[in-house]
């Protein structure tokens, strides 16, 4: 494809896009070469727009993964290939994980989910059908193994 995008065109469709929601660099980087931007266009696009602050990959993530944490329960795991897919660092996906977690840990965030999720019933009480389908269901939301077996274990004396 041909550059079609001149470097103002671009800054100005950068704008709109952050207007909308935050974006990551490489989000930014990826919209604009797929709509006919130049390398070196999106290049000095993307330094305005961190020199004016409204370009920042780890308070990207932060938000990000907050809301992912504590709004949605996702586990590490998954947050931080959603990270990964919108382009954010191993090292600022690592500090942004140990962040978020001082406030929830991801057990919390599990043992939340799983209160959602039984609306009240008695772990105990479920099928060996029903818990596979509920830990599945757990690890897909991003959660290791280990901690869906152990907090299902350690819920079977309790209600949740």
């Amino acid at each position: 494809m041909a550059d079609t995008l001149s470097e103002q065109e671009a800054l100005e469709r950068a704008f709109r896009m952050l207007a909308r929601r935050p974006h990551g660099e490489r989000e930014i980087h990826r919209k604009l070469k797929e709509k006919g931007a130049s390398e070196a266009g999106i290049a000095r696009v993307l330094e305005r727009l961190r020199e004016r602050g409204y370009v920042d990959d780890a308070a990207f993530a932060r938000g990000w993964a907050k809301g992912r944490a504590g709004g949605r329960l996702w586990g590490d795991r998954r947050i931080a290939a959603g990270l990964r897919e919108k382009g954010i660092p191993a090292e600022i996906i690592r500090t942004t994980l140990s962040e978020i977690r001082e406030e929830m840990d991801e057990g919390e965030a599990l043992r939340r989910c799983l209160e959602r999720k039984l609306r009240g019933r008695d772990p105990a009480a479920l099928e060996l059908r029903e818990k596979r389908r509920l830990a599945q269901s757990l690890a897909g939301r991003g959660f290791p193994l280990d901690l869906i077996v152990r907090e299902l274990n350690a819920d079977a004396g309790r209600k949740v």
